[in-house]
């Protein structure tokens, strides 16, 4: 793996030498590549760092030392990072993170991978990826990674193969993986990409006299497969963000689609009310009252008890938290039937998952309180300005249906994380930082078109 590494990456230097661009898009379309792993000596590494690291290196080379010469001088149309203040508290809190998990070479290797990394990324994005025609060949690349994930969810579902956990390979019960190790990671990745598509998407549309093209039949389809392929895993977590996302921009877009929304809600709702057992069921899942609500409600309660003994503040620090909870945690639960309470509670054996499963619980545990409440801020804030930009300038401009999008994505990906880990992996961290480069990057956009329309 290691002479694959060295070849793709003089192949990546020499890409992103002579179109950097094109390079910076590219990632987005290799993001799943963080499952390919190597050392170079005692380092672990994977292609998506290499590449990141790789293009960032290019990009210094390249256009130093304009970057800190803008910093200093401040030229007429120099525009302040979006986001500073917020990175520059994310980093300080991430390396103390470090330090309080005891600075063992897992704790580096995290703060490397879903901090520093795309931070980087971040910042080269929003430098190279200027031009609309740009951004948007970028976001074609990432409904590539999409597409990629959906078509393997949908072999894997009708056929069985490649599910490597017989549990999650049966018939009876079967959930995709995809590319990825588990089911939820599915959903982790489809539900805020699809969004953010979905805005391009209608943003296309809005803008093209020509609908049916190439670009926009791509789009349609890696977002019809990223849905698919979290009902495929039975994400029942992503179900239930993307659902509510959808619901709340189908009411924020328009007049008519505000009543199209309502008329699907009422049906639906008078179909759950003429299958009781259906809304029982959903009812138990409202109510963590199954299995896996039950197991949830078991690990937020231990991670609760050791936040409590002395870490409120600090957390348990970065790759900690398993050792952090272990005097807390309990090798099983008695689980009681939501169906009937007379049944006898069965013994479910339980293990310690990396992170608890709630967004708040995770941050906290992992990055402490001020790690909490800057991810914390930085959702809604991201949110919110989505929101703004898509009220004032969707009649001004199609690339406000992208803040629209955007905005169900930040929606989605923070119901969903109320019961599972939506930052804390490779891929998802890059997605969390290129939401924030999209707002950024939009924002900006806005603001020129409202001092030419002005001017």
């Amino acid at each position: 793996m290691l002479i694959v590494a060295a070849l793709l990456g003089i192949f990546w230097l020499l890409l992103a030498w002579i179109n950097l661009p094109l390079a910076v898009s590219m990632t987005l379309g290799l993001l799943p590549t963080y499952l390919l792993r190597f050392k170079v000596g005692p380092l672990p590494m994977t292609i998506l760092e290499e590449i990141i690291l790789l293009t960032t290196a290019v990009w210094l080379v390249k256009a130093w030392p304009l970057p800190w010469r803008n910093l200093k001088i401040k030229p007429k149309n120099w525009r302040p990072y979006p986001f500073t203040v917020e990175i520059i508290i994310v980093l300080v809190v991430a390396y103390l993170a470090v330090l309080v998990g005891g600075s063992t070479n897992e704790a580096w290797g995290i703060w490397k991978a879903y901090f520093i990394e795309p931070i980087l990324f971040f910042v080269v994005a929003l430098n190279v990826l200027r031009e609309k025609k740009v951004m948007e060949r970028a976001l074609f690349f990432l409904s590539g990674s999409l597409l990629l994930i959906g078509l393997v969810a949908g072999y894997q579902y009708y056929t069985g193969q490649f599910i490597f956990n017989p549990t999650w390979a049966s018939p009876l019960d079967r959930r995709a993986t995809s590319i990825f190790g588990f089911p939820n990671a599915i959903g982790l990745f489809a539900t805020p990409v699809s969004l953010v598509l979905l805005g391009f998407l209608k943003a296309r549309l809005k803008s093209a006299a020509k609908k049916i093209n190439w670009g926009n039949f791509l789009l349609f389809s890696s977002i019809a497969l990223g849905w698919l392929a979290i009902y495929w895993a039975h994400s029942e977590g992503a179900l239930v963000g993307l659902g509510a996302a959808l619901v709340i921009l189908g009411l924020l877009s328009s007049w008519r689609s505000f009543g199209v929304t309502l008329a699907i809600l009422t049906a639906i709702l008078g179909l759950w009310w003429g299958r009781p057992e259906l809304f029982k069921k959903i009812e138990q899942k409202a109510r963590l009252a199954d299995l896996s609500g039950q197991i949830r409600q078991s690990q937020w309660q231990e991670t609760w008890r050791m936040l409590n003994q002395g870490k409120n503040f600090w957390g348990a620090g970065l790759a900690n938290y398993q050792t952090a909870v272990n005097p807390y945690h309990h090798e099983g639960i008695w689980i009681k039937s939501p169906d009937n309470k007379k049944a006898k509670p069965t013994w479910q054996p339980l293990e310690i998952y990396l992170y608890p499963h709630n967004i708040f619980l995770n941050f906290w545990s992992e990055l402490g309180l001020a790690g909490l409440l800057i991810f914390i801020w930085l959702w809604f804030k991201a949110g919110i300005i989505n929101l703004i930009n898509y009220w004032r300038f969707k009649k001004k401009t199609s690339l406000a249906w992208l803040s629209w999008g955007l905005l169900g994505a930040w929606m989605a990906t923070l119901i969903h994380g109320l019961v599972d880990v939506p930052y804390f992996k490779n891929d998802l961290a890059v997605i969390f930082w290129l939401g924030l480069a999209l707002t950024g990057w939009l924002s900006l956009q806005f603001k020129q078109k409202n001092n030419d329309t002005v001017n």
